[in-house]
């Protein structure tokens, strides 16, 4: 089985939409997904990624199936400055004060327990998790479990948090360090194969990240 992640085309984030340098962000990257003999396409429930979704689905001819769990990730406390829970922010600034972002516990950060993040990567996590088991491969501890070939090829149109939440469980890496050194791009595809074979056990194989080469340069292409 193949999973595709593609983050959404350029944002107008009050109104949830694509702007108009956005959708053609989307249709150059449904031409490129062309190639990629997609059978089945997931997208987050916000606006901006269903609409990216939407050129791929209609050059390919196939639906758009919405999931909740992996809408874009909160952070933050109720009545805090959010701006400094900002999840990026933090992890770079983490290390610079010597932290390891991929060997600390998350549940010592300040911006991490109790907050809108830890819930937020949860709901992605496990979220995700239960979609796969859907689909023939079964977490077990930190691997998965083939419990029935697939072959499908699936693509999921997300954000760079989720996105970043669900790849960085998949890697088995933590969600800050990940977020500090893999920025994911408008429209940026990055691929993961299951190679097991049926009752085998392993780790997905990160085959391509953050590949944005079907925008003209003239096209902005930011993490934020």
């Amino acid at each position: 089985m193949k999973l595709i992640f593609v983050r959404h085309g350029h944002p107008d984030y009050v109104t949830d939409t694509l702007t108009e340098k956005g959708h053609p962000q989307a249709e150059a990257a449904a031409h490129r997904l062309e190639r990629e003999h997609i059978t089945k396409i997931y997208s987050s429930s916000c606006g901006r990624a269903v609409q990216t979704a939407e050129h791929t689905a209609k050059l390919l001819g196939l639906p758009v199936t919405q999931l909740e769990f992996m809408r874009e990730i909160r952070w933050g406390v109720p009545g805090g400055d959010n701006a400094v829970y900002n999840p990026w922010n933090a992890a770079l600034r983490m290390a610079g004060e010597g932290i390891d972002l991929f060997h600390h516990d998350p549940k010592d950060d300040t911006i991490w327990k109790g907050t809108y993040l830890e819930e937020s990567v949860k709901k992605v996590r496990e979220g995700f998790d239960a979609l796969l088991a859907e689909l023939g491969y079964q977490r077990e501890g930190g691997c998965y479990r083939c419990v029935k070939q697939n072959e499908d090829v699936i693509a999921i149109f997300s954000h760079g948090g989720s996105s970043s939440a669900a790849m960085s469980h998949l890697l088995g890496v933590e969600m800050l360090g990940f977020a500090a050194v893999y920025c994911i791009d408008y429209t940026s595809i990055s691929i993961f194969e299951f190679r097991m074979g049926e009752g085998e056990i392993g780790l997905p194989s990160l085959v391509l990240f953050n590949d944005h080469a079907h925008l003209e340069s003239a096209l902005p292409n930011a993490f934020f």
